[in-house]
């Protein structure tokens, strides 16, 4: 990170960077933990009564709350590098 405000990177270039990253890695979790579910609920199915098993609403809820709990995860921590000083985040690493 250092090195990329110390070549010019601005403040929204270096979020940028950092909240894509995250953003990448949440959506690979996402779609692995998407396409296990469906087969899970299939499975527990049959010790849940009462409910209906392919809510697809449900689904597409849980997957946008966890959209927005990574975007705001990966932006505490970006704008915090963002605003650091390049010769102390040289010195650290």
């Amino acid at each position: 990170m250092g090195i990329r405000i110390a070549l010019g990177a601005s403040a929204g270039q270096l979020t940028a960077l950092i909240t894509r990253d995250a953003l990448r890695l949440s959506m690979l979790g996402l779609a692995i933990g998407a396409a296990l579910a469906m087969p899970m609920a299939y499975a527990l199915g049959a010790l849940l009564f009462g409910i209906q098993i392919t809510d697809i609403a449900a689904f597409v809820a849980t997957c946008a709350v966890l959209v927005v709990v990574a975007v705001c995860a990966s932006l505490v921590p970006a704008r915090r590098a963002a605003r650091l000083d390049p010769v102390v985040a040289l010195r650290a690493d």
